[in-house]
């Protein structure tokens, strides 16, 4: 793993971290990312991080989703890892 002012290139990240990393820099964008060291070296180039939970929790408090609970349920079956005290803690946090 390198650090910043390390380039991006040189986190040894996968395909989809660092094209997620290469458009926010060149764009100025929040970057969606789920992958710790993707998230860090994010950071470390000064990108908004925002995940698939944290996109969950804004949609139901915008109201474009009725409930979070059964989108999150279905990303955990199909693979996402969300341990349940996340889970609880998330939803309590939604009035879930």
């Amino acid at each position: 793993m390198c650090r910043f002012p390390c380039p991006y290139e040189r986190w040894d990240l996968g395909p989809g971290e660092s094209q997620v990393i290469a458009h926010c820099l060149k764009n100025a964008q929040r970057a969606v990312l789920d992958d710790a060291q993707g998230r860090q070296c994010a950071r470390a180039h000064g990108i908004a991080v925002i995940g698939t939970l944290g996109i969950v929790l804004f949609a139901k408090r915008q109201g474009v989703i009725q409930a979070a609970r059964p989108v999150l349920d279905t990303l955990r079956r199909s693979g996402m890892y969300l341990s349940d005290q996340i889970l609880t803690e998330a939803l309590r946090l939604i009035g879930e």
